[in-house]
């Protein structure tokens, strides 16, 4: 909060007497000092604590108070590719000093980062290159910070989530790009409050019950073949509540979970949506993806298999598969696709083909035609 006093201002007042007839007594000028105060409610946002021209100060998504020099010259990151897009969002992407697994798996979205070295590989993290790096920030996807607690001596880490856009804003103050990172913001929120909006005026018997899930992926459920996104999976179950749908594993406990063929059966999803994760060497979906061979193939095995096959989902066509990684790491143009599936009618006029071409062209840069390139959703009904 702060207050700006203005102190002296000069105001020169030329007091002009009129007399009988009209004439002016011109000679009468009068300088008066006025001592004028202006008060004005700066309020800073919720996770600055002190922003100097030599540090920032910053509470990061899981309240750690971190203080990080000016400037950062380099970073390195650690998780999927939120953070990667949103820097190369901010126009920053040349502050990065490595790439990780999960960027050498996307070249086609990260041409530039994932040539640089990696910082892990298999799930490891190579310490003694971290610090021979010496990045000036680290940045850390809260759910891999066990991996780096290790060095949070040796150099400052702060850990964002990227679920809503204030990883954007905290970013943006940090790198000095708080131009860049008001534009992104205002681009996101010109489609994301339209969903808003929307959904908020339906009832909750108007919400799509959704199985949402991927089938085993990174081990984190045991194929065959429903895995799915429990009440700890806050970022899954709030992207399907902003797109006007309510996940049915929603209440299960834990995270990434997995549940029995029966249970589906019993749920009788009117709504599947299936995750699609670059897990080989020939992927079904993705910016790599020039066919749609793949994804036809594996909409066909999700239909047919015993739990889904009577569901209402496949009666009625309404089985979807959505590039799991866009769903990760642009959360806010998969919201698109989810609420154009969920509430057709309510949606017809937003075109999420042309909202992520936009992305792409205008905040990632990218020399890339979504009409004739990649593979990112794809429904039973094509």
């Amino acid at each position: 909060m702060k207050k700006i006093t203005i102190i002296s201002i000069i105001i020169i007042i030329s007091v002009s007497t009129v007399f009988a007839g009209g004439q002016q007594d011109n000679e009468s000028v009068n300088t008066v000092p006025v001592a004028v105060e202006v008060s004005t409610d700066v309020s800073a946002p919720d996770w600055l604590v002190e922003n100097t021209d030599d540090y920032i100060t910053v509470i990061d998504c899981v309240g750690n108070q971190v203080t990080i020099n000016k400037p950062v010259n380099t970073m390195i990151a650690e998780g999927m590719g939120a953070v990667f897009a949103a820097i190369k969002a901010l126009k920053a992407e040349e502050l990065f000093v490595a790439s990780n697994d999960y960027v050498m798996r996307n070249e086609a979205f990260f041409p530039v980062i994932a040539n640089l070295p990696p910082i892990s590989e298999g799930g490891a993290v190579d310490y003694e290159k971290i610090i021979s790096l010496d990045p000036d920030l680290v940045c850390i996807d809260p759910f891999f910070y066990h991996q780096y607690e290790a060095l949070a001596s040796e150099m400052p880490i702060i850990q964002l989530s990227f679920e809503s856009t204030e990883a954007i804003s905290i970013l943006g103050a940090i790198l000095g790009r708080e131009d860049e990172a008001a534009d992104f913001i205002g681009w996101i929120e010109s489609y994301t409050n339209v969903v808003e909006e929307r959904i908020e005026s339906l009832s909750e018997y108007e919400l799509k019950d959704v199985f949402f899930y991927y089938g085993g992926e990174y081990g984190m459920s045991p194929p065959p073949p429903y895995g799915t996104f429990g009440s700890d999976n806050f970022l899954k179950n709030e992207l399907i509540r902003k797109a006007g749908g309510r996940s049915l594993s929603r209440d299960i406990p834990g995270d990434w979970v997995a549940v029995d063929p029966e249970w589906v059966i019993e749920q009788n999803p009117k709504m599947i949506i299936r995750e699609c994760y670059i897990v080989s060497q020939t992927p079904e979906m993705g910016y790599g993806v020039n066919d749609l061979s793949g994804a036809k193939t594996l909409m066909e095995n999700i239909s047919g298999q015993p739990a889904f096959e009577s569901s209402d989902a496949v009666k009625t066509g309404n089985v979807h598969m959505l590039y799991g990684d866009l769903a990760t790491d642009s959360w806010f143009v998969s919201l698109i696709y989810l609420a154009k599936w969920f509430h057709p009618d309510l949606f017809n006029d937003l075109d999420p083909d042309k909202m992520h071409q936009e992305y792409l062209t205008r905040f990632q840069r990218l020399d890339f035609d979504v009409s004739k390139q990649g593979v990112f959703a794809y429904s039973a009904k094509q």
